[in-house]
């Protein structure tokens, strides 16, 4: 009976100690809900920067650790550009305003708005590409006109 419970005892304590470092491997990243343990203070200054609590509280603990690093360092330029971004990206996660933050979410979130941010570039570089196509168009037939006018006297 002793020798039971020793192998039992020993078979469990194996168990969970082989199970939690490869539990990173056996759930997928793209299907995993990734709870926040640990919720970050926002730091006074974003207040002043532009965050505000709603979207601080929306935003994944990487650009908390960003955000507060920028604080701590006075890169106020940096902070003001991440939090544009994080407000851009927050208007596409389909969460209440406020809501934990999950990562399966936040990556969608991040997705769709990368490819808003392609399109707008797609149409600037195609409205740039057809301005300069008719400033040399134009250019040409001035060109053309002025070289008309100098054969016509």
């Amino acid at each position: 009976m002793l020798a039971r419970l020793l192998v039992a005892t020993a078979y469990l304590v194996h168990s969970i100690h082989s199970f939690a470092p490869y539990a990173r491997h056996i759930v997928h990243s793209h299907s995993a809900i990734i709870p926040v343990v640990t919720t970050y203070a926002m730091p006074e200054q974003l207040s002043e920067w532009g965050c505000d609590a709603t979207l601080w509280d929306g935003m994944p603990p990487g650009s908390h650790r960003d955000l507060e690093r920028y604080v701590r360092e006075g890169l106020e330029e940096l902070a003001r550009n991440r939090i544009a971004t994080m407000r851009e990206i927050v208007v596409f996660v389909d969460d209440d305003p406020g809501s934990a933050w999950e990562q399966v979410t936040w990556d969608k979130a991040v997705q769709a708005w990368e490819t808003l941010e392609a399109e707008k570039s797609a149409a600037e570089l195609a409205k740039a590409k057809a301005e300069k196509k008719a400033k040399a168009k134009a250019d040409r037939e001035a060109a053309e006109a002025a070289k008309a006018q100098q054969h016509g006297l």
